[in-house]
Formats: C-alpha cells, structure tokens, sequence
C-alpha cells in the first residue's frame, strides 16, 4: 500500500499539485542569460553560481513536502536578487531552466523506502547526472543512480521518476520502477 501511495505521488499527484501551487510562477525569464551552458565545463560552471544563490529550505507543510516550481521561477528567483531559497528540486529545475537551452535533460527523482531521503537532481542524457555542484558523468542511468545512491546515502528505491518540462508544466517522462538499464 505504501509503495502504491509513493509510486501513485511521484507519478501524478505532485505534478498536479506543483501546477495548483505554482499556478503564478514564470513561464520565461531572460536574467542571467549569460549562464545558459553550451559545454559541459560551463554546466558546471553555471551550477555553482546558482548554488552561490541558494539557500536550502526543506518543503513544508504548504507544498504538502514535494512541489516543484517552474524552471523559469526558480532560475528568477536565485538571480532576482536571489537567493533561490527552496530544496532539491527548487535548485535543479533552476538549472534546468538554463541547461535546457543547450542540453536535453530531466529531473530524476530516485523516491527512497523510507520517503524522507528521497532525492531529485538533473539528468542529461549522454552527460551524466548533476547534483547541486557535482558531475556524475555517465550515459547509463543506472550506474549513475547507483552512485548517487552510495553518495547520498539513500536506502532502498521504490522508484526513479523522470520529470520533463514541457513550457506550461511538469509531467513525467518516464517511470523505472526499482532499477532501470537505460543505454
């Protein structure tokens, strides 16, 4: 049951909800165009500018705990004037939003046993996967979950959620239940 309410949350509720509670958010921004990556040194580069202009705050209570804002209101609000106060997937939808000028890319949330230690970061296809300031580089997203796994010490996984952007919300792209073997 408790997997099923997880999996049915990841995979439709917080999207619906994130477009019910950012309903006024930005759709488009030009602050800070200069940071728009075109190389990977430059992804990194732009990563920690934007981590110099965040603050973590952990969902509450108003965001029912997982919210995610538009990229576009998130890149806004850590350079006008900043900083982007929000949690995981408040900074790596921001770097979306400038990452996906030049890279294919999607959130991925790996959505832990125990919920609380569940993670979002930023997945380009080909590149690896960013999380805040470091590069696990890599095209296969298993290995690459694997090692943000060991990192971030995350105990089981129910599920890895790829969100996309389409301009006017989020939505998934693509469910893995448990592991996935994507080349």
């Amino acid at each position: 049951m408790f997997k099923s309410l997880a999996r049915f949350w990841a995979t439709d509720l917080r999207y619906r909800w994130s477009k019910i509670r950012h309903r006024g958010s930005l759709l488009s921004t030009n602050v800070r165009e200069d940071l728009y990556p075109e190389t990977v040194p430059a992804l990194k580069e732009t990563a920690v500018e934007l981590h110099k202009n965040f603050v973590y705050v952990r969902d509450g209570f108003l965001r029912l705990y997982d919210s995610i804002d538009t990229p576009a209101n998130c890149w806004n609000r850590a350079f006008n004037p900043g900083p982007l106060k929000d949690d995981c997937d408040g900074f790596h939808s921001a770097l979306y939003w400038a990452s996906g000028k030049h890279f294919e890319c999607y959130l991925v949330t790996i959505v832990s046993t125990d919920l609380v230690n569940s993670h979002t970061s930023l997945w380009l296809p080909g590149v690896g996967i960013i999380d805040y300031t470091r590069l696990y580089e890599g095209s296969n997203l298993d290995q690459l979950v694997a090692k943000l796994q060991k990192r971030r010490k995350i105990p089981g996984i129910i599920l890895i959620e790829l969100s996309d952007w389409n301009g006017v919300k989020w939505s998934s792209h693509k469910t893995y239940p448990g592991w996935c073997n994507i080349n």
